[in-house]
């Protein structure tokens, strides 16, 4: 069974989940995505990025402690 994660981006100054974007022309790479709560500018890219990574290492514990927990069940750990 393939699992599916969503992540959610946030801003870096504020930790805001909301932006100025329209919804029929998502950002690109490289534009600058104003945040709806502070209204500082964000970097797509590096917000894409950082929020990745963190749920790509949040997903790696997961399986860490899955893979645990099946080897105690098995009395091999």
């Amino acid at each position: 069974m393939e699992k599916q994660y969503t992540v959610t981006l946030k801003c870096i100054f504020c930790g805001s989940t909301e932006f100025e974007c329209d919804e029929n022309n998502p950002p690109k790479d490289g534009e600058m995505i104003k945040c709806e709560n502070c209204g500082q500018l964000n970097d797509f890219s590096a917000i894409k990025n950082l929020c990745v990574n963190k749920k790509v290492e949040e997903i790696k514990e997961e399986y860490i402690t899955e893979v645990k927990n099946i080897f105690k069940k098995f009395g091999k750990l």
